[in-house]
């Protein structure tokens, strides 16, 4: 059964944008592209690369064997003064 278009039928389409709706977007759009929404940091646990807002600090008195988190021998070779820092970490 073939149906015949209407040809009386009005197509409102496309419709504009609401004027709210567009505000909400280009809010929404700049907050999300703000420079502090973009900053980045990096975990100093395991070196990945983050949005800042991802990231969540950590006090040391709350990290479980914190001992384990120490230098590797081999960098105090490549890294300039830092038995300094040691020094002072350790006092």
């Amino acid at each position: 059964m073939k149906r015949k278009p209407n040809q009386d039928a009005k197509v409102d389409w496309p419709k504009p944008v609401d004027m709210d709706c567009k505000v909400n977007c280009l809010k929404n759009f700049i907050q999300h592209m703000s420079m502090d929404s973009l900053t980045e940091s990096v975990c100093g646990i395991c070196n990945i690369r983050r949005y800042k807002r991802e990231l969540r600090h950590v006090p040391l008195s709350k990290i479980p064997s914190i001992e384990l988190l120490k230098i590797h021998p081999d960098l105090h070779n490549i890294i300039p003064k830092i038995q300094e820092i040691n020094s002072f970490n350790s006092n």
